[in-house]
C-alpha cells in the first residue's frame, strides 16, 4: 500500500488534503489531474483499480482536474471547509495547467448539489 500512496498516481497523498477546525481533522478531499487516472504502465500498482474508470476517462478531458473525494464530518459542515478545500482545487488547477474541475455528486444529496452549484458546477 505505501507504493501507491506514496506514487505519483491519483491514490498518491500529494492530491490529498485534510480539513481542520481547531486542531480537529474534520474532513478530508482527493483531487488529481484526470490524466492520472491512466495507469503509467501495466506494473503500476494502481493499474488494476483505474480500469473501472474507463467511461470517466471517455468523458473527462485529460486536462482536467478530478476531485474523487470530498467529506466534512457532521459536527464540522456549514462553517465554509468544503469550500476552503474545493479553493484548494483552484489552486491546484492551476498549478496543473488544467483548464476545468470535474466532480460527481448523488442526485439526491442536496446539500453538496447545492454547495456545488453555489460554486458554479453544473451538477
Amino acid at each position: 500500500m505505501s507504493r501507491l500512496y506514496a506514487g505519483e498516481g491519483p491514490d498518491g497523498w500529494r492530491w490529498s488534503w485534510i480539513a481542520e477546525s481547531e486542531g480537529d481533522a474534520a474532513g478530508a478531499m482527493t483531487a488529481y489531474p484526470a490524466r492520472l487516472s491512466e495507469p503509467f504502465n501495466p506494473d503500476d500498482p494502481a493499474a488494476e483499480r483505474l480500469a473501472h474508470l474507463a467511461a470517466f476517462q471517455a468523458l473527462t478531458p485529460r486536462s482536467g482536474l478530478h476531485v474523487s473525494r470530498l467529506g466534512i464530518l457532521e459536527p464540522f459542515r456549514r462553517q465554509g471547509l468544503a469550500r476552503a478545500l474545493l479553493a484548494k482545487t483552484e489552486e491546484v488547477a492551476r498549478r496543473e495547467s488544467a483548464d476545468l474541475i470535474s466532480l460527481f455528486v448523488w442526485a439526491d444529496n442536496a446539500p453538496a448539489r447545492g454547495l456545488y452549484e453555489s460554486l458554479g458546477f453544473g451538477v
